[in-house]
């Protein structure tokens, strides 16, 4: 290595390393890159995003603190592309040499101030270099030297152009990062939307079921196939939004993977109405794993659906349980349709799926095998597949490690209680969703009212003294949180138990439920048996008291409006 090339070298790895330091802002790397690039390939260096930071610089650099301010905080607006000072006016490189006092005093009696600013400082060489994220001119970075340094050389300019590509490469990972944060919020909230029309529909078809079993039950069970459907179309997107930003958790415990199995073949039971139900082969012992059972019976259920989806109802669909060495196997196989060999690479990316038909008649996203494989690594353990190509059918191998044998005690006998109806307050500004699910807990043996925001909650504190509040995170004005706050806030409702009913359902929004004062937190739509153990757990008292009885008004009744808007 010749003497000559070492300080930019050095100056390179110097400025690689300021961009790839963790958990640095964007800002506070970028200044630090640009420092590390003096004095060796300019005086000063700027950046200048306008899309980031309208009207302001994103990042400057000087070997004088108070001038290296000066140019981070000169506002910034686009130079007259005659003037030839930077290169978002054109896109294209501008590399000026040989500044003449002539040129500077033309530049102080500019616009725009960052201009004034050039001539000011009497710049001898100019090299501004367009930043590029994906194919988009977003920004330019300008390298200056003093009258004294009035050129650059060729190892400079090809050092220099280095630095713009790292420049660069950080801008569009953070805009990548940017875009997924997004991606995940908007998926956050569109669950939400979905979510809260869900409710009141289950609510109402439970209804149904409690006090017309034998009304429309073709039709009922249509529609909640088509609700379940929906359900987990939505909780597919809100699971790949939780993996992408790690906020998917798992509560673990030892758990016997034929019982996984099990509730995995109920999931999935719809999906093989009216067609052959999976053979299955399951060890005569335990097979235990430390686990999530809820999330392993979900990933179970996701191979067995897409194995039905894409085997038709001739075809044989089978699921088998086994110890291999440390290692239990969960194997799902299928005579099905195959997997192309240029697809199984991919499989188990988002939203990868084979190309289907205009039908669509296997639909859904193309999520649901990340989910399975983010699932897996969460648990330490792996997803495989193998085809031996279209129309072979394919075979899907889930591998978990296998835990000691757990140690199970008797449950602890239900505590006796009083025969008496529990007093429940129910607040959701989604008129049908509060009317749905009072109704329906009165027609199991409860005193319910509804209220639609936190001031008529509160006003009916005083005459009502509910034991039980289900309150909606989303109110207007005063939202949920804030509303459970305020009651804890009150000596009068110390016993009171506060469950949170809520679209929102990732990992911190039930973090902010019980740091707000809930004692639990449940995702809409709620299934009504989850939603009576939730009140039997809370209230020490059996949540179906009374059986099946008329149902009278619930009071209040709310005012007719033109609408409630659910958030």
């Amino acid at each position: 290595m010749s003497h000559a090339f070492a300080p930019w070298l050095y100056t390179f790895s110097s400025a690689a390393v300021a961009l790839s330091k963790p958990g640095e802002s964007l800002e506070g790397s970028l200044e630090r890159c640009l420092q590390a690039c003096l004095p060796v390939l300019a005086d000063w260096i700027v950046l200048d995003v306008p899309d980031r930071e309208p009207g302001l610089r994103l990042a400057a650099a000087h070997q004088a603190p108070e001038v290296a301010a000066a140019l981070a905080t000169c506002p910034w607006s686009p130079p007259d592309a005659r003037l030839e000072v930077c290169a978002m006016a054109s896109g294209q490189r501008i590399l000026r040499e040989g500044i003449s006092p002539a040129e500077h005093l033309r530049l102080r009696k500019a616009a725009q101030p960052h201009v004034r600013l050039l001539g000011e400082l009497g710049v001898g060489a100019l090299l501004s270099l367009p930043i590029r994220v994906g194919k988009r001119l977003s920004g330019a970075l300008t390298l200056c030297r003093a009258s004294a340094r009035h050129r650059f050389s060729a190892g400079e300019l090809e050092h220099a152009n280095r630095v713009a590509t790292l420049v660069a490469g950080r801008l569009s990972a953070e805009w990548a990062d940017q875009c997924a944060r997004e991606r995940s919020d908007f998926l956050a909230r569109l669950g939400h939307e979905l979510r809260n029309p869900l409710a009141p529909i289950v609510s109402a078809l439970e209804l149904i079921d409690r006090r017309q079993p034998s009304l429309l039950v073709a039709e009922r069970a249509v529609i909640r196939r088509q609700v379940a459907h929906l359900s987990r179309l939505v909780d597919d997107l809100l699971d790949v939004s939780r993996l992408s930003r790690g906020e998917l958790t798992l509560r673990r415990a030892p758990v016997d993977l034929r019982e996984v199995v099990a509730d995995a073949l109920d999931l999935a039971a719809a999906a093989f109405h009216g067609r052959t139900a999976p053979r299955t082969q399951l060890p005569d012992e335990a097979t235990w794993v430390d686990g999530d059972a809820t999330r392993l019976a979900q990933a179970i259920a996701q191979l067995l659906q897409n194995a039905a989806r894409f085997t038709p109802a001739s075809g044989s669909v089978s699921l088998r349980l086994y110890e291999q060495g440390t290692q239990a196997c969960v194997e799902v196989e299928d005579s099905g349709c195959g997997i192309a060999p240029e697809l199984l690479p991919h499989l188990f990316e988002p939203f990868v799926q084979a190309r289907q038909p205009s039908d669509r008649k296997t639909g859904g996203l193309g999520l649901g095998l990340c989910i399975v494989r983010g699932v897996m690594q969460l648990h330490g353990g792996t997803v495989q597949t193998a085809s031996a190509g279209p129309g072979e059918g394919a075979r899907f191998t889930m591998r978990l490690p296998v835990s000691a044998a757990a140690t199970l005690l008797p449950a602890a006998p239900p505590p006796a209680s009083a025969q008496r109806p529990l007093r429940i307050l129910v607040v959701d500004d989604n008129r049908d969703a509060a009317e749905m699910l009072a109704e329906l807990l009165s027609l199991i043996g409860h005193d319910c009212h509804i209220a639609e925001d936190a001031s008529d909650a509160l006003a009916q504190l005083a005459g009502f003294d509910p034991e039980l509040a289900l309150l909606d995170i989303g109110l207007p004005r005063v939202d949920g949180l804030e509303l459970a706050r305020i009651l804890r806030g009150r000596p009068e409702s110390a016993g009171l138990h506060l469950v949170a009913l809520t679209g929102y359902g990732t990992p911190s929004d039930r973090s902010r439920a019980l740091r707000a004062g809930f004692d639990e937190h449940l995702v809409k739509p709620v299934l009504l048996d989850d939603l009576l153990a939730v009140i039997s757990r809370l209230t020490g008292r059996p949540a179906e008291i009374l059986g099946e009885r008329p149902l009278e008004p619930v009071l209040p009744v709310l005012p007719e409006v033109g609408s409630f808007a659910s958030v």
